[in-house]
């Protein structure tokens, strides 16, 4: 008579399949980490560029809808946006300000517009706009500006027919730097 022998794993084929299994699922999760990196830097490359083309965008636009800046700082611009009836005078309505500030402490970039309840406020040309409307409702433009900066051609805001700006954007572990440039209105 045959002998039925039935014979088991041994320790040594245990433990080989156990190594052979681990290395198997650290390489899926490697894997895996690599997958999901590589889409995160996708989309936050998609986002970054979005931001930064629209940001660029309404920059340009209410540049390109002012007549003259008022007052320019390190981090902030106040543009004048005359109406129809005020072409030719020299009297600044309230409602005609904008101004754009950089806060450096959220990261943020703003714009500061006056609400409609002070539209007989007047102001000669010559005053000080530096902080008008920094009490003024705001309208956030863009988050994760690192830094913003204006310099105006002519540097005399009178005088000033052409606004460059330059900021950081990051979006993630992401950073672009956008340098542009936008006329003024009439200029």
């Amino acid at each position: 008579m045959i002998a039925n022998r039935h014979r088991g794993m041994t320790l040594i084929e245990l433990i080989l399949a156990v190594a052979i299994t681990a290395v198997v699922g650290m390489a899926v999760v490697a894997m895996l980490s690599a997958v999901d990196y590589g889409t995160n830097s996708s989309r936050d490359l998609r986002e970054l560029v979005v931001r930064s083309k629209t940001l660029t965008e309404r920059i340009n636009d209410l540049v390109h809808q002012a007549d003259e800046v008022l007052a320019v700082g390190e981090d902030y611009i106040v543009l004048w946006v005359r109406d129809v009836e005020n072409l030719d005078g020299d009297t600044v309505y309230r409602h005609e300000l904008r101004h754009l500030a950089h806060d450096s402490n959220t990261n943020e970039l703003h714009l500061y517009i006056a609400a409609d309840t002070s539209p007989n406020t007047t102001y000669d040309a010559t005053a000080d706009f530096s902080n008008l409307l920094a009490t003024e409702q705001s309208r956030r433009l863009a988050r994760g500006v690192a830094s913003w900066q204006v310099e105006l051609d002519p540097a005399e805001p009178a005088d000033a027919r052409l606004v460059t700006y330059r900021l950081a954007l990051t979006v993630g572990g992401l950073q672009e730097s956008i340098i542009s440039s936008a006329a003024l209105r009439n200029r």
